[in-house]
This record gives structure tokens, sequence and C-alpha cells, in this order.
């Protein structure tokens, strides 16, 4: 399975495990994946992927 918009918070923590670190406010929030090096981001809208980014990865 891949990310893609719209998915479920839940979903994507079944993909990817629990995020090294989340921030948001008002509905919105963006979870990070691995280091400064290699990392994948992702923006959540509510409960749902908005978008998402990636760098450094295989």
């Amino acid at each position: 399975a891949k990310l893609s918009a719209g998915m479920a918070k839940a979903e994507v923590e079944s993909l990817l495990g629990k995020p090294t670190d989340c921030s948001g406010a008002l509905g919105m929030s963006s979870c990070t994946w691995g280091d400064k090096n290699s990392f994948i981001s992702v923006q959540y809208a509510g409960d749902k992927v908005l978008m998402f980014s990636g760098q450094g990865l295989k």
C-alpha cells in the first residue's frame, strides 16, 4: 500500500508506524517520520491526509 490523499491517520500509522514528531493547530496537523536526511512528512486536515512529501527515501 502507498500513501494517498484522503487516507485516515490510522491508515498512515499502520503503514509507517508511529510518527517521530507531530505538531498542529486548528484542525490541521503535520507529522514527520525519520530524520533530516531521510524523512516523510504528512500534512493532515482533521483526520485525513491533505498532502505529503518525502526526501532521501529508498
